[in-house]
């Protein structure tokens, strides 16, 4: 062949082509935080980079991404199936789709769902009696993957793998075959809160607010509300008369350095509140920002107010001891008082006063595995109707550490699930 160029090296591990060209294909395998090192590569292909060994993964891809010029003609691809919430290939995806601005690291999301795959069919009737002593969970996610487009043919075959294929394990096939993006990251790490409920209860929240935004406000500091696109309190439910209504707070500090809209803004724990109908344990409304602990104080009370004078359950640790101090100011009546638990700790932290020790919700290391373990209970049971996406957002990457402790994946927040547990 007239174009074949004259070949240097041509093993199993690279192709190179001798002088003047030098061009060369290599393969290499994650053996060392040094890969790449040295070399300069125009176009890299990265495989199963969630599996990268955690000892020098990270290393090695820093080091493999930078041997790859910022010119013309170069091109990185990364490829893998998810394993688990955090690491680097977790970052990678979910900064190539972040909400505020995607492609802010400068890759484009491509995702590519089993449903995509036409050999992922089964031919078998869904009222076959091969099916009649299929879970109940199994079937739990078939109304979402059908607004996603399966047939009836997809879903024969997602039962039989299921079974066949994932050890019965609706989690597995999440993560073995997902459907969205969301579907393989939360299934696929250690998540509190069951993936097969979290996920099209996300999706489902974020459609109903698509086809009817959800009504904002500000708060005056008289208390009125006022119609603001982008206030902090959301409402689904006005209050009823004769009503009895709950609302519960978790307490952050409120400040974040930086201007509100500039990138710093969005460093920082969040402040919230949600009241929930007592009866029915709907949320009927949320508060969602940054604002100091005072202030946060106030758009309680005159919430609570609004809801018939609802039970305020306000968190007691840390910041939370200037809210509580704050309701007790403006004289606000319906408090949580706790039984006189953990006096010890208690004295220190609040010395002066008997009634103001035992004032708001106190969370301990013992006290949050019971909020946590309820809660989870509560949502695999769907005993809580709750439409806010934010929080469904939260339950799929709040996980169990391997020390056993439950915590908000890193760079997420966990301010919506605490306010819920409590």
């Amino acid at each position: 062949c007239p174009y074949k160029r004259p070949e240097k090296l041509n093993n199993r591990q690279e192709l190179e082509w001798a002088a003047p060209h030098h061009s060369a294909i290599r393969i290499c395998t994650v053996g060392s935080e040094s890969i790449g090192r040295g070399n300069t590569v125009h176009g890299l292909h990265i495989s199963e980079l969630a599996f990268f060994p955690e000892a020098y993964g990270a290393e090695a891809l820093n080091s493999v991404l930078n041997s790859v010029p910022d010119a013309p003609n170069t091109m990185i691809i990364i490829e893998s199936t998810a394993c688990g919430v955090g690491g680097p290939y977790y970052d990678l995806v979910k900064g190539a789709k972040s909400a505020t601005n995607p492609g802010t690291n400068g890759y484009e999301l491509l995702f590519l769902g089993w449903l995509e795959d036409n050999t992922c069919v089964l031919d078998v009737p869904l009222d076959d009696p091969r099916w009649e002593a299929t879970p109940k969970e199994w079937l739990d996610d078939e109304d979402r993957l059908r607004a996603h487009g399966a047939t009836d043919k997809n879903l024969a075959w997602r039962r039989y793998a299921i079974g066949a294929k994932c050890l019965g394990s609706t989690d597995k096939f999440l993560v073995e075959y997902p459907c969205t993006e969301n579907d393989c990251f939360i299934a696929s790490g250690r998540p509190v809160f069951p993936p097969s409920i979290t996920t099209p209860a996300y999706e489902k929240a974020v459609k109903a607010e698509g086809k009817s935004p959800v009504k904002r406000f500000a708060i005056s500091v008289e208390g009125a509300l006022a119609m603001d696109k982008r206030g902090p309190l959301r409402i689904w439910q006005y209050p009823e008369p004769n009503k009895k209504y709950i609302l519960t707070a978790d307490v952050a500090r409120g400040v974040a350095i930086g201007d509100k809209g500039t990138e710093s803004w969005v460093k920082g724990d969040f402040s919230t509140f949600s009241v929930f109908d007592r009866q029915d344990r709907r949320e009927c409304c949320c508060w969602h920002d940054r604002m100091d602990p005072d202030l946060f104080a106030r758009d309680i009370y005159h919430i609570g107010n609004q809801y018939n004078c609802a039970d305020v359950l306000p968190e007691a640790n840390h910041y939370g001891v200037i809210v509580v101090k704050a309701l007790m100011r403006m004289g606000y009546k319906n408090m949580y008082r706790r039984e006189n638990f953990e006096k010890a700790t208690i004295t220190a932290v609040f010395p002066s006063s008997e009634n103001y020790m035992q004032m708001g919700w106190w969370t301990t290391p013992t006290s949050k595995e019971v909020m946590i373990g309820n809660l989870e209970r509560m949502i695999r049971q769907k005993e809580l109707d709750i439409a806010d996406p934010i929080f469904w957002k939260e339950a799929g990457t709040y996980i169990r550490e391997a020390d056993g402790k439950t915590n908000a994946l890193r760079g997420c927040h966990d301010d919506r699930i605490m306010c819920v547990a409590i």
